[in-house]
C-alpha cells in the first residue's frame, strides 16, 4: 500500500485568452492512495485547488478533482492503465468533466518516462470529445 500526500504552487503564467489556464496564482493540495500487487496497481488520486486573486466573474475559486486507475507491468520497462477521472468545472456556465482512457509508459532507461494517453471525454457544455497526449519526464531521484 502506497500513500502520497503533497502541496504546490502555481504562478500565473496562463491566459485564459489562448485557453492556458487562467491567468491566476494558485495552490494546491493533493493525495492518493495506491495498492501494488506484483505486476497490477490500481489507485484514487484527488486534489483541490484554490484560486488566488480575481478571476473572471463567473470563474470559480476553487477546483476538484479524482483520478481513478489500474496498470498493469506487462513487461519490466512497459505499463499499460486504465483510467476514469472527474473535475470540477471552472467556470458557473459549464459542466464537470468526465472522462476514461487508456495510457502507454515506457522507461527505456531508469529515471526516464515516455508515455502516450488517449483520453474519451463524455458530452460536455465544453466541446470537448476527445484528447491524445505525449509525456516526457525525468527524475533526478
Amino acid at each position: 500500500l502506497e500513500l502520497s500526500l503533497g502541496a504546490g504552487l502555481k504562478a500565473a503564467n496562463g491566459s485564459a485568452e489562448d485557453n492556458l489556464g487562467s491567468g491566476r496564482e494558485s495552490i494546491a493540495l493533493g493525495g492518493g492512495l495506491t495498492y501494488l500487487w506484483t505486476n497490477i496497481s490500481a489507485g484514487v488520486n484527488g486534489e483541490y485547488s484554490q484560486h488566488l486573486g480575481t478571476g473572471e466573474p463567473d470563474e470559480k475559486d476553487n477546483n476538484f478533482n479524482l483520478l481513478a486507475s489500474l496498470n498493469w507491468q506487462w513487461q519490466p520497462s512497459m505499463d499499460i492503465g486504465l483510467f476514469s477521472r472527474w473535475e470540477s468545472a471552472s467556470f458557473t456556465d459549464e459542466d464537470d468533466l468526465t472522462s476514461a482512457g487508456l495510457s502507454l509508459t515506457y522507461r527505456p532507461i531508469k529515471h526516464l518516462s515516455l508515455g502516450f494517453t488517449f483520453e474519451q471525454y463524455q458530452t460536455n457544455s465544453q466541446g470537448l470529445n476527445h484528447m491524445v497526449a505525449g509525456q516526457i519526464s525525468y527524475r533526478g531521484f
